[in-house]
């Protein structure tokens, strides 16, 4: 089986994750500044260890979304009274099953330099960013391949067309040996902007730094709501 007629490759509405046709976003992101000993002390440091447990939850999670997605999509398919509609959906659930993508990703970099005492473009702060991501992305494939024992590896998984992968290649050798084996999702990462969730988590959003210290947000009000009146109009009159 192939993505035959899932061919054409395009990206989700933020751009961050490229997709094949019918495929989605499947996104969690972890939250870096949860992983700091001793926040801002002169004895502050990353705690390596809670942070790959993480990530191994984590993954199963992305991994569990597939499915609730799969579930949904049968209901809506099951539903449909139009046949077009419902082949739509089809062709969204088959995508969705023969790939399982996802896209773990990470929020709260700069909250986490912050922390651990480090400016954001010191040499210092790359070189641990960089050893970050790279132990970020080898956990993130172990996981995945070790639900390939578990759970079975994604339907079209062929390694010969990833023998000469220059990201397959970049792994480390422990992680490029279990995925001999097989592994449950066809992608694992993406970097995503994560603008609503470092609000929620009053983070730090991706891997930007800061970019002032107070700022205010406003939203935009629904014009058709008459019981909604504005406080601030912008110089687009909105």
């Amino acid at each position: 089986e192939c993505y035959d007629e899932f061919n054409h490759v395009g990206l989700n509405p933020c751009g961050e994750i490229s997709l094949s046709g019918y495929d989605a976003c499947r996104l969690i992101s972890i939250n870096l500044s949860n992983f700091v000993k001793d926040s801002f002390l002169p004895s502050a440091q990353f705690n390596q260890e809670k942070f790959e447990e993480t990530i191994q939850v984590a993954m199963r999670l992305c991994d569990d979304l597939i499915d609730l997605e799969q579930e949904k999509l049968d209901e809506i398919i099951a539903h449909s009274d139009e046949e077009d509609v419902a082949d739509i959906f089809r062709k969204l659930k088959r995508s969705g099953e023969l790939g399982r993508r996802v896209g773990l990703s990470t929020h709260g970099l700069s909250d986490l330099l912050i922390r651990l005492n480090l400016r954001y473009d010191s040499d210092e702060a790359i070189e641990f960013a960089r050893k970050l991501y790279d132990g970020f992305k080898n956990a993130a494939y172990r996981a995945s391949a070790s639900m390939a024992v578990e759970r079975g590896s994604f339907p079209i998984w062929n390694p010969k067309k990833e023998e000469n992968n220059a990201f397959i290649l970049s792994l480390s050798e422990k992680t490029q040996t279990m995925l001999k084996s097989g592994r449950r999702n066809g992608a694992c990462l993406t970097v995503a902007p994560t603008g609503s969730v470092s609000i929620v988590s009053r983070t730090s959003s991706g891997i930007e730094p800061i970019f002032k210290i107070e700022y205010t947000r406003r939203k935009k009000i629904n014009r058709t709501n008459g019981e909604t009146v504005a406080d601030f109009v912008d110089d687009m009159g909105d």
